[in-house]
């Protein structure tokens, strides 16, 4: 599939740094596409075509270290389940990387633990369902009450503890 050539300043909001391994390839691309169209600055880090030798953890920590390194940027990792994803992205300090299968639990991610990174399962999340988690989760506030702040607080702390 050909990628159209964008330059980040031609769209608004953050940067979302989309990332998907063999199994979440065909999903990643859907994404990728449907965010270009709804003017999303969106960087595919995924292959320009399926790879079927890829692991997930290089991917993951590739995509990690551009979330972390771009301040208000977000990652978005697909892979078969989206736990493989999110288990490698968190372990950059900085990452809160979560998986979500229902715009409820995407927004509550991104409210609630100011998830940086959303992870998708494309055995188990629908196309159909597809939009509205991932625009939950881009559309949320981050985490803003007290009781959030000190709980990502302890999760900060445990980032310097590594």
């Amino acid at each position: 599939m050909s990628r159209p050539k964008i330059k980040l300043s031609q769209a608004a909001g953050p940067i979302i740094w989309l990332m998907a391994d063999h199994g979440g390839w065909d999903l990643g691309q859907k994404i990728y596409q449907w965010l270009l169209r709804d003017g999303y600055r969106v960087v595919d880090l995924s292959s320009h075509r399926r790879q079927p030798n890829d692991d997930y953890p290089k991917l993951a920590l590739r995509l990690a270290r551009r979330v972390v390194q771009n301040k208000n940027s977000l990652g978005l990792a697909i892979c078969r389940t989206g736990t493989g994803m999110a288990i490698a992205a968190n372990k950059v300090a900085g990452v809160r990387a979560a998986t979500a299968s229902s715009s409820q639990g995407a927004k509550r991610a991104r409210y609630e633990e100011n998830i940086n990174i959303l992870c998708l399962g494309a055995d188990f999340t629908p196309w159909r369902l597809v939009p509205a988690i991932v625009q939950s989760w881009l559309k949320s506030p981050r985490s803003r009450p007290w009781r959030y702040q000190r709980r990502l607080q302890q999760l900060m702390r445990l980032d310097h503890a590594r």
